[in-house]
């Protein structure tokens, strides 16, 4: 059974793509959902001592993976077909091209065990002696996941022209009669080392049929001379090059809120240190290691940003080229301080970014006034807030009327819905240490008297949480729960915010 606390550190469209793609009972069956790899998975995270993500995986078992053979664990998820925590390993940073002591890598894995239980008969003779295949059963339906590991190693710009005692991981996809893998080793540079040797081309392909289409394949496919490889794809599995994300030019990109903290405490982040006043997690790419690296990064100061957000809730400000440069938009130099028009290319802009859960992009897409944030109540009518946010609403019901998203609908509202005045329409109590949620723990939450922004599940909840509580209550600094994707938005334009600068446009 899955531990609440054994969520993938991978994104949920990722997670989504393989359930459609192999069903809800591949999942089940990845180590990420096994309760015996939850402890190996949270070490592997904590920084007060983590756990590398390379060290040898031993399982007597299996003696493919014996303590002699001193594979490692993506070693083992590529030999049993486990895509999420291959995925998983090689964000938090595995190698992807680390060869055990007698040779092997995780892809010439992957692809000798595809070629074996396809062809056993035929493939066993030609693998080197040593290799032993792993006994993990995969049912045939699950092979197709060899081929998608495969990929994604090609992909981390593993070396295409390995041979291991002989045999190249470019034989192997042959021996497998895996095309679409043949194609991408080419296009990523493999050298063409089995026409070139006429009883090596015969015994790989004994089909004239055969060795015709791979002739053909070589030609449509092979690296032209001179010409550099397709470049590495982001291991934060954003569907993003690593230089169009976590490798680009400053980029400071923000640990995920709903990952498992990196404190060790095995919360998630958003339930622990991203609450914290100056401090939060970003990532960086560093390409003397070619991986992703974790630190911690000052906040902005949140008091200032919110007193400035208040002001401009009060005035009711129109978006202008700040903004646009910070999500990335063209600038119109004939335009000043007026609203950008088209709804549709901002929320597409930053959903791509990955700024925003997915049902928020889809409503910012098609509601008129933008993003939705806080407002002053005391200078905004009730009626007409609650009438603009009730739209923005139906777009999120309309988003899981679609059926696309694999969570439940409580979890997408919670994810994505406004309240009356701007802030989270599903709150969770601000208790310490309290994780109650309306509409799941409890039916509603209480407001503190005075703020009536505050909310707790009960008097010892509201009493917990004073001594922090009373330093912002009523206070311009305050504000009401915040979505993610807001926080996000928000983020994205902090910069501008800081400097008095005009960028968002808020309802009036």
């Amino acid at each position: 059974m899955q531990s609440s606390l054994s969520q993938p550190l991978l994104p949920r469209h990722l997670v989504d793509e393989i359930q459609r793609t192999y069903g809800a009972a591949y999942l089940t069956m990845s180590d990420v959902s096994q309760e015996a790899s939850h402890e190996y998975r949270l070490a592997m995270r904590n920084w007060n001592g983590p756990l590398p993500p390379d060290i040898h995986l031993c399982n007597e078992l299996d003696p493919a993976f014996s303590q002699k053979a001193k594979r490692t664990y993506l070693h083992y998820m590529a030999a049993t077909a486990d895509i999420l925590s291959a995925c998983e390993l090689l964000y938090c940073g595995a190698s992807p091209d680390k060869a055990s002591p007698d040779g092997y890598t995780p892809i010439f894995s992957a692809l000798a065990e595809l070629a074996v239980r396809r062809f056993r008969s035929f493939v066993t003779p030609l693998l080197p002696p040593s290799y032993l295949p792993s006994v993990v059963n995969c049912p045939p339906q699950y092979l197709p996941a060899y081929s998608h590991i495969a990929k994604i190693l090609i992909e981390q710009h593993i070396d295409v022209n390995q041979t291991v005692h002989r045999v190249s991981i470019l034989r192997l996809a042959c021996l497998a009669k895996d095309w679409d893998i043949i194609g991408l080793l080419f296009e990523h540079g493999a050298n063409d080392t089995i026409s070139s040797s006429t009883s090596t081309f015969k015994a790989t392909f004994p089909t004239a049929s055969d060795r015709k289409r791979y002739t053909a394949l070589v030609a449509a496919k092979r690296l032209p001379e001179g010409q550099q490889r397709p470049a590495r794809m982001c291991p934060c599995w954003s569907g993003k090059r690593v230089s169009e994300c976590h490798g680009k030019l400053g980029a400071k990109v923000p640990y995920p809120l709903d990952y498992v903290c990196v404190c060790g405490s095995e919360k998630t982040y958003r339930r622990c240190c991203s609450r914290k006043a100056k401090l939060s997690v970003i990532e960086e790419w560093k390409s003397d290691i070619c991986r992703i690296m974790h630190r911690y990064d000052e906040k902005d100061d949140m008091a200032e940003i919110n007193q400035k957000l208040q002001e401009l809730m009060k005035k009711g400000q129109l978006m202008e080229d700040s903004l646009r440069r910070a999500i990335g938009l063209p600038e119109d130099p004939a335009k000043n301080h007026t609203m950008y028009t088209d709804p549709n290319e901002f929320g597409k802009r930053v959903t791509e970014q990955g700024l925003v859960d997915p049902a928020f992009g889809y409503a910012m897409c098609r509601y008129p006034d933008r993003v939705p944030l806080p407002v002053d109540r005391t200078v905004r009518s009730r009626q007409v807030m609650e009438g603009r946010h009730a739209i923005w609403n139906s777009l999120v019901d309309e988003y899981i009327a679609l059926g696309t998203d694999s969570r439940s609908a409580f979890e997408i509202a919670r994810a994505a819905k406004v309240g009356t005045w701007g802030g989270a329409y599903i709150r969770q109590c601000e208790g310490e240490n309290c994780d109650k949620v309306e509409q799941k723990d409890v039916e509603k939450l209480q407001q503190c008297i005075k703020c009536q922004m505050a909310v707790y599940c009960g008097r010892e909840c509201q009493k917990s949480a004073w001594p922090t509580h009373k330093k912002v209550c009523s206070t311009p600094a305050q504000r009401p729960q915040l979505l993610p994707s807001q926080m996000a938005v928000l983020k994205k334009v902090m910069p501008a915010i800081a400097n008095g600068e005009v960028l968002l446009y808020l309802p009036s």
